[in-house]
């Protein structure tokens, strides 16, 4: 029999699906309790701003840390890809709902590069350890 080869791995994919999802619904929830914070005026209106970044960061984070984390050896493509798509869905959230206003766009592609590197850092190269080598030094 022979086995057909695809140019992905089902891991790999399911892995970013997975980091996609969790990242999404971090920011929804965690927008949730500042939109409930600003409500009950705990938080200023004009600290929403600083409160947006740190949601962005840490989603993209968990975001990341998962897909990576389920993707064995393919971390760094499993963090990227997910970072990517989260800044993908965040372009289609801001063309279908905002008008279409790009204007803090380039600062949310910095925070989720930020956090899809110190993601890839924390984590390493994934499950592989490598082996100490051990030289034999020749007598005489």
């Amino acid at each position: 029999m022979v086995k057909k080869i695809s140019g992905t791995s089902p891991k790999l994919t399911k892995s970013v699906a997975v980091g996609l999802a969790l990242a999404i619904s971090w920011t929804l929830i965690a927008a949730m309790v500042i939109a409930k914070l600003v409500d009950a005026e705990l938080i200023a209106m004009e600290n929403i701003g600083y409160g947006s970044m740190i949601i962005v960061l840490a989603a993209v984070f968990f975001g990341a840390t998962a897909a990576g984390k389920r993707a064995g050896n393919m971390v760094i493509q499993a963090a990227v890809m997910a970072g990517i798509g989260y800044f993908a869905c965040l372009l289609l959230v801001n063309a279908l709902f905002f008008g279409g206003s790009y204007a803090g766009l380039g600062t949310t592609a910095i925070l989720i590069l930020i956090a899809v590197g110190l993601c890839v850092l924390l984590m390493g190269k994934g499950s592989r350890k490598r082996s100490k080598r051990r030289y034999k030094i020749p007598k005489g």
